[in-house]
């Protein structure tokens, strides 16, 4: 297994790092976190390698500047949080969906389902779970905190105006 690190330049206090970690498909992304508690998810037996870091900085680059890539995963998960991935992965870049949406696009009611299968997804960005948002059109919750979220939405062309995201970058069928 390997792994790969990227600084995020913009924290003044103590440094944040973007991790990837993968085999020949990327099996987890961790969103700009203390190196510490990178460190406690990385066995001892991954292995850095430039490819990686190289992956790191595409993650970096993709929430600084909205510069999205593609690359195989793993995607893992309950045949329903698959099926949840599966259609997130048809958000387009500058539009979001709500979680009840979402969940009505898989002909089921279980929004907060949704949002838990959100909050496990393993590969930010690439299952692109920032571009769920709550019915009210407020943020709602994110693994990298709100405001990594509204960053990356941001970067995306997205506005957020008094902290909702106006009906227009709303999709209205996935």
């Amino acid at each position: 297994m390997h792994y790969g690190l990227d600084r995020v330049k913009r924290e003044k206090k103590k440094e944040l790092y973007s991790c990837v970690i993968m085999n020949v498909k990327i099996i987890e992304i961790l969103l700009p976190n203390y190196l510490e508690n990178i460190f406690k998810r990385i066995k001892k037996s991954y292995v850095r390698t430039k490819k990686a870091d190289n992956l790191a900085r595409k993650v970096n680059s993709w929430i600084n500047y909205g510069l999205s890539f593609e690359y195989l995963f793993v995607l893992r998960g309950s045949k329903f949080e698959k099926r949840v991935y599966n259609r997130t992965a048809k958000i387009p870049k500058g539009k979001v969906v709500s979680y009840k949406q979402l969940a009505e696009s898989l002909d089921s009611k279980a929004y907060r389902a949704v949002g838990n299968a959100m909050k496990k997804n393993l590969v930010p960005l690439l299952i692109p779970c920032h571009r769920v948002v709550n019915t009210d059109r407020k943020l709602g919750g994110y693994g990298g905190g709100l405001d990594l979220k509204k960053r990356i939405l941001f970067k995306e062309g997205v506005e957020i105006i008094n902290g909702r995201i106006p009906e227009k970058y709303f999709v209205k069928k996935i």
